[in-house]
C-alpha cells in the first residue's frame, strides 16, 4: 500500500491501528510473539471485517497489556523461612534414577 508523503511543514498523523508486522517493528518483539500474545488474548486487537479477516492492533497495545498484567498480578513478596536459607536441595519423592545406582 503506497502512502503519499506529507507536505512540507505538516506533521504526519499517527496511524490509528497497526498491522502485526508494524507492531513488531515498533515494539521490538517478534511477529511470532505478537501472534502468541494475540492468541492468548493478552493484547488488544481488532478484526474489522470479522473472523477470518485481517487483524489490527492499537499502537499502544503492548503498553496496555503490560498495564493489565501489573494490575492483575499480585505483588511479589519473598518469604523468609528456615527452608529457604539453606542451599541444600531437598530430595523429591519417588524412585531414584538408574544412572544414580549404576556407578555406586
Amino acid at each position: 500500500m503506497a502512502t503519499m508523503p506529507a507536505p512540507e511543514g505538516r506533521p504526519v498523523p499517527a496511524p490509528k491501528y497497526l498491522s502485526r508486522r508494524q507492531l513488531a517493528n515498533q515494539s521490538g518483539l517478534s511477529e511470532a510473539t505478537i501472534q502468541r500474545l494475540k492468541a492468548a488474548k493478552r493484547i488488544p486487537f481488532y478484526q474489522p471485517g470479522g473472523a477470518g479477516t485481517r487483524v489490527v492492533f492499537p499502537p499502544n497495545a503492548i503498553e496496555i497489556a503490560c498495564a493489565e498484567e501489573q494490575k492483575n498480578s499480585p505483588p511479589q513478596t519473598r518469604s523468609v523461612n528456615s527452608a529457604d536459607q539453606g542451599s541444600v536441595a531437598r530430595r523429591r519423592p519417588g524412585p531414584s534414577p538408574r544412572w544414580r545406582s549404576a556407578g555406586a
